[in-house]
């Protein structure tokens, strides 16, 4: 899962710098700032797919797990210029709040890891939770 993020992110990099040089940009190409707007959002989103990932394998029903994740998205999109308090503990939020492009870089970077982190604590719960799980043939 995380292998094709890291090669969607390189693809989009190379695409967005080659796009850039072929419109004649005569300034030289920002590599960091274009990784940075490209692999923060990928790292943001990291709770998101942990979460998805873990409710299709405990869940029967798929229509059920695109309603969570269209709704999910929606709330995302609607609540990323908030300042609800709750909103901060949405991860659907992250991916929005370190694309913002209005706020400081370290703020940025916090949302990019904490996504990290929170995806990975969801990864381990999801992981352990469905390694308990009896399976029926």
């Amino acid at each position: 899962m995380s292998s094709s993020l890291g090669v969607s992110v390189v693809i989009t990099v190379i695409a967005v710098a080659l796009f850039g040089v072929s419109i004649g940009l005569k300034t030289p190409v920002p590599w960091a700032s274009i990784i940075k707007c490209i692999a923060f959002p990928y790292m943001a989103a990291f709770p998101i797919l942990c979460i998805q990932l873990w409710l299709s394998m405990i869940l029967k029903n798929q229509a059920f797990l695109i309603t969570i994740g269209i709704a999910g998205a929606f709330i995302g999109g609607s609540l990323s210029n908030t300042k609800f308090a709750i909103a901060d503990w949405l991860p659907w939020i992250y991916p929005y709040r370190a694309f913002d492009l209005r706020i400081t870089q370290s703020f940025i970077e916090t949302w990019a890891f904490t996504g990290i982190w929170v995806g990975l604590i969801l990864l381990i719960i999801g992981a352990l939770h469905f390694s308990s799980k009896e399976v029926v043939e």
